[in-house]
């Protein structure tokens, strides 16, 4: 880790099928939920004050570049504990885990989990298996 990187995060697992009792994704056939575990911790050392997070930039990335955002809708089966759907702010030495749900094709499975964060040139990825 370089001095100046701000945060260190870590998908620790991607599950699909998820929240089979929840109302099927938007009502449309051949979708189900999926979910991934996913941490961020801001660095001991970074100075300059708070980060704030989100699930919104956390997309799943599919083999031919397709791309599925997170959920805006949340179900009470969804996997607990969820990551933070608002804005939460949190300073050096402080993290976050929890699952973030998406609405995806059922007989298909992402490659990749990606930080698709505006401020990040190359956004990270993780591999799915």
């Amino acid at each position: 880790m370089s001095p100046d990187e701000v945060v260190t995060a870590t998908v620790y697992a991607y599950k699909q099928p998820v929240a089979r009792s929840a109302p099927r994704p938007d009502g449309q056939p051949g979708f189900e939920w999926a979910a991934a575990d996913i941490k961020v911790c801001v660095n001991d050392d970074y100075v300059g004050g708070q980060v704030s997070v989100s699930n919104a930039p956390w997309v799943l990335v599919y083999a031919d570049t397709g791309q599925i955002e997170p959920s805006k809708t949340g179900y009470e089966s969804f996997p607990k504990p969820e990551y933070p759907w608002g804005a939460r702010v949190l300073t050096p030495g402080r993290c976050v885990r929890g699952w973030i749900t998406y609405p995806v094709p059922a007989t298909e499975r992402p490659v990749a989990v990606e930080y698709a964060a505006k401020s990040e040139p190359v956004p990270p990825r993780w591999a799915v298996r």
